[in-house]
């Protein structure tokens, strides 16, 4: 079974969003998640977080959640650095969760993540697509 550490994992949109799609492949839904922040508080909402996507995709990894750097990343085979240097200012256009349990359904996650599809959609487009009559 692989483990793979999360440093600064108190960036619990982020960790959400990587969690959702690690944990949609079969191959690592047993997978250890070691989570790790300097923040408890900020910890401990990504790992409640952490168990409620694994929960929404039907899988069973073991999640850690530690404020020692070092007890995270033991025996780890994969490390993810998620943190900000200079500390954390929460921009005005940040999500926060009021309450940890407020989780979006699994199968949302994918169509928040970012702007992927629509800069996909925009390539597509005609305007853009040199061949197009």
């Amino acid at each position: 079974m692989s483990k793979i550490t999360f440093i600064g994992a108190g960036s619990t949109v982020f960790a959400q969003n990587l969690l959702g799609d690690i944990l949609s492949f079969p191959e690592l839904s047993d997978v250890t998640i070691s989570l790790h922040d300097i923040d408890p508080e900020r910890l401990r909402t990504t790992e409640i977080v952490a168990q409620k996507v694994a929960s929404q995709l039907g899988a069973t990894p073991t999640i850690e959640a530690s404020l020692n750097r070092r007890e995270a990343l033991e025996g780890a085979d994969y490390a993810v650095g998620m943190y900000q240097i200079g500390g954390y200012k929460r921009p005005r256009h940040h999500r926060r969760f009021r309450d940890p349990e407020e989780v979006r359904p699994a199968a949302d996650h994918r169509r928040h993540a970012g702007h992927r599809g629509h800069h996909a959609r925009a390539a597509h487009h005609p305007r853009h697509d040199r061949d197009a009559a």
